[in-house]
């Protein structure tokens, strides 16, 4: 599919791709894993659907969910593991004039494997370069789209020890601020 350029950015879809990413969706592919497999964003592959084929409309009316983890219980036990080891569970402000907040999952690490393996699963993976020669570089994967948030922690509270209380008011928020939305 797509190449990444010199400087890392990825090309604009052209023509090709555009009858590509139709016949794939025509096909009952989801947009989820077509974005994957061109290493888009998946928002902003979302958003590209939505301008590009007005008349589509995902199954279930909704966004899929980009977080998905394996039955085998031992997964969620050894990511709850991480993120109560070297991750977060944070309460983000957003907005100009900080009109909102949001959830997110973060784990930071310096080992890429890791987090190059929960990456799989869904999430944004990130590197940071180390900004002074003593310092190593720095591995970190996030989930921050509140359905994805819900599902993680939902499946991982049950294993988690030093950030359980913190996942469980992180569940109960993202409930009760859906729930309002509803009403």
């Amino acid at each position: 599919m797509a190449n990444v350029d010199k400087a890392g950015r990825l090309p604009f879809l052209g023509d090709e791709d555009l009858k590509e990413i139709k016949r794939r969706l025509e096909d009952g592919e989801s947009r989820a894993s077509i974005g994957r497999s061109m290493g888009r964003s998946l928002g902003g592959f979302y958003r590209f659907i939505e301008r590009n084929f007005p008349d589509y409309q995902a199954p279930d009316a909704s966004w899929e969910a980009t977080l998905t983890l394996p039955d085998d219980p031992a997964v969620p036990a050894y990511i709850a593991g991480l993120i109560d080891g070297e991750g977060s569970v944070l309460k983000i402000s957003y907005g100009k004039g900080r009109v909102g907040y949001g959830w997110q999952v973060k784990v930071q690490m310096t080992d890429q494997a890791v987090i190059a393996w929960l990456g799989s699963f869904g999430g944004k993976t990130d590197d940071y370069k180390p900004r002074q020669e003593t310092w190593k570089h720095v591995y970190a994967w996030n989930v921050s789209r509140r359905r994805d948030v819900l599902y993680l922690l939902e499946r991982i509270a049950p294993y988690m020890i030093v950030k359980r209380d913190r996942a469980l008011e992180a569940i109960a928020d993202i409930k009760s601020s859906a729930s309002q939305s509803k009403e």
